[in-house]
């Protein structure tokens, strides 16, 4: 029974696996996978995801065979496909760098997919040397709390915003509506000079924020 998720789990891949055939079996222009970054970030991308995934059904197996579900898999398999997920990373990054290179996306785009997946590879290195599956999490908690501390401090040093955020600590009720009002006119004013690109990259920029405040009000 403990090998059962595991099992539940390769079958829950196989839209994956027919989606792969129709892929390579079908000619043709491919929507969203014939952009290189799209590729690259994907590939990067995959070996954090399929990480989290036998993370997540090594807990199931774990705890159907009488033992600590946050430990790592008692399944060996598991465990060397956890422990190959670095290396696989590391090896996707420079295959993604050298597709951007090679398309003629730019030396930037080819550096920051380098880093981003040796980024990547380092975050699992951590996670797969850790005894247990809960430790990781708590460390990454902790350095997430002292990242956005440090952007607190970072934009509290910044000479107009930073008055306004203290006037707003120093007095709610007075502070938070001005600043509020000074930032949608802000935003607005740089939107009427460079374009709908302001407002769109200020939502994306707010999506880790706001990640991050829901982490904040339900991880204690």
């Amino acid at each position: 029974m403990r090998f059962l998720p595991y099992i539940i789990g390769l079958f829950m891949l196989a839209p994956f696996a027919l989606w792969a055939g129709f892929y390579l079996a079908f000619p043709g222009p491919k929507p969203g996978l014939d952009v290189p970054v799209v590729t690259a970030l994907l590939a990067i991308s995959l070996p954090l995801a399929a990480y989290h995934y036998i993370a997540g059904l090594a807990y199931v197996a774990n705890s159907i065979a009488g033992r600590p579900g946050e430990i790592v898999p008692d399944w060996k398999p598991a465990r060397w496909l956890m422990r190959a997920m670095p290396a696989a990373t590391g090896v996707l990054a420079i295959g993604a760098s050298a597709l951007l290179w090679r398309a003629g996306e730019g030396a930037g785009a080819a550096l920051a997919t380098l880093a981003g997946g040796l980024a990547i590879a380092a975050l699992l290195e951590h996670l797969s040397r850790a005894p247990s599956l809960s430790l990781p999490r708590l460390d990454l908690a902790h350095l997430l709390h002292q990242a956005m501390r440090g952007l607190g401090h970072g934009l509290l040093a910044v000479p107009v915003l930073g008055w306004m955020l203290r006037e707003a600590r120093r007095d709610p009720h007075r502070g938070i509506p001005l600043l509020v009002l000074n930032l949608g006119l802000a935003l607005g004013l740089a939107t009427a000079v460079f374009g709908m690109i302001v407002p769109m990259a200020a939502a994306m920029l707010s999506v880790p924020l706001v990640f991050y405040a829901l982490f904040a009000l339900t991880g204690e």
